[in-house]
């Protein structure tokens, strides 16, 4: 067997160390070569609304595999704006990667220039222990009144006069027609509309408003843990009951709205004004807000609204149907 002469095992080790080295640096760089940090997109349509008008309200966080988000914390302080909804979707790619896109339904009952605050995001390595932060932009919507949009008729210009004509026997015969039309529709049309036009009796608002209670009593919501349709159908209730009561336009005013109109109505004192808040201010945080009532509040919640029929009937309607 021949041998290699000395210097060329030299070179040829020499080769080979540089080779094993070189391989080596490159798998430790390609280690250390940091990923890319969780990304932030807000997208808003539209930014000009009427008042109680929609927002859509999107969020998309695209999250790295060796990364994590603190959803907890990681969420959307409406500020001045009402959640009325909130869905969630989760995409997962090859590369373990995750996008998750947040759609929120907003409104707002206030109107001028309203500023959405940023969305908070707090996300750390998972091999790390500090959170950090990432904050979307603020947005600002432009609210307008609904009085805002009305436009002032424009005058149109006169059509041209035409020539009457001048027919003496025409006008005449005219005249009968519409004289023996208006008899006919006074002696027989009106009497038959008169008839038909009768109101049937109104039933007692706190009749309805009794039975309506017991159907909620009923359907059995708290023990489906249906607590969001539960407080839904009870305030529901309670405004109905207030417009067949005192003629208040309760199903069609926010909140805010009709606290104001309540206050100066003098059917209701201020223990009454007070009851009125109290649960339709936790009617909206159960239905807008997610809050999570307990089953003694949400008893409380039912028994309040009885009470307050109770004590506002009428009693004079009572004392006849005795």
């Amino acid at each position: 067997m021949k041998l290699f002469p000395t210097g060329k095992k030299l070179f040829l080790a020499t080769l080979f160390m540089s080779a094993v080295s070189f391989g080596y640096g490159a798998v430790a760089l390609a280690e250390k070569q940091p990923s890319t940090i969780p990304s932030l997109t807000i997208s808003v349509q539209p930014q000009k609304i009427m008042i109680g008008d929609p927002i859509a309200y999107q969020v998309t966080i695209k999250i790295p595999a060796d990364f994590e988000i603190l959803e907890d914390s990681s969420t959307l302080k409406p500020g001045e704006f009402v959640i009325r909804d909130l869905q969630q979707k989760r995409l997962l790619d090859k590369k373990n990667d995750l996008t998750l896109v947040l759609r929120y339904t907003l409104t707002i009952y206030d109107t001028g220039k309203k500023q959405i605050p940023g969305y908070l995001l707090s996300y750390r390595r998972i091999s790390e222990q500090p959170w950090r932060e990432l904050t979307g932009q603020m947005v600002e919507i432009e609210v307008q009144s609904l009085l805002a949009k009305a436009k002032k008729a424009e005058l149109k210009s006169l059509k041209p006069k035409y020539t009457l004509l001048r027919n003496p026997y025409l006008w005449g015969l005219l005249l009968v027609i519409l004289v023996a039309g208006a008899l006919i529709w006074f002696f027989y049309f009106r009497r038959r509309l008169q008839l038909q036009s009768q109101p049937l009796p109104k039933r007692p608002a706190h009749v309805i408003a009794y039975e309506e209670l017991e159907k909620i009593r009923n359907s059995r919501f708290l023990e489906k843990g249906m607590l969001k349709e539960y407080f839904a159908e009870l305030s529901g209730c309670l405004r109905g009951y207030l417009e067949n009561r005192f003629n208040l336009r309760a199903p069609w005013l926010s909140t805010e709205e009709f606290l104001e109109q309540a206050k100066t109505s003098p059917a209701l004192n201020k223990e009454q004004n007070k009851l009125l808040k109290n649960f339709l201010s936790l009617a909206d945080l159960v239905k807008f807000a997610k809050y999570s009532s307990s089953p003694q509040e949400a008893e409380n919640a039912y028994q309040a609204v009885k009470d307050f029929v109770d004590q506002t009937r009428e009693q004079d309607e009572d004392a006849a149907n005795k």
